[in-house]
């Protein structure tokens, strides 16, 4: 899975874009826009088709840290999560419950489904 924290700046304020999930098993919470990679493709052209198909967003890519395995439901999946940004923030969502921009440090404020709730502890530690 090939998953991206997306940023962009509004009012001199950075913001996350969070999405909450409408399927099993974690119905309910927050992660990041995420989706799978085609065979073949290659983690930054997967993730912004992924961005371009379930939001509408074209995003720069900057970097990504490297892959970790983890449990998903009943099945372990290989993530990978990039950084990118977004100087258009209008969403056109169609794939998930919610879909926010929130400012980082309100992060904690929110249940984010497992794998997620890594990613947010390893960003407020920056």
């Amino acid at each position: 899975m090939t998953s991206v924290i997306l940023e962009h700046q509004r009012e001199g304020m950075r913001e996350v874009l969070i999405v909450k999930l409408r399927t099993e098993p974690y119905v309910g919470q927050w992660t990041f826009p995420f989706g799978p990679a085609e065979p073949g493709e290659m983690p930054e052209p997967a993730i912004r088709r992924i961005l371009r198909d379930q939001l509408g967003l074209l995003a720069s890519i900057q970097h990504g840290q490297p892959p970790f395995d983890h449990l998903f439901g009943d099945q372990t999946y290989r993530w990978r999560f990039l950084f990118g940004e977004v100087s258009d923030a209008k969403v056109s969502n169609c794939h998930y419950q919610e879909v926010r921009w929130i400012s980082r440090p309100s992060l904690r404020e929110y249940d984010f489904e497992p794998v997620s709730r890594q990613v947010v502890d390893w960003l407020l530690e920056e």
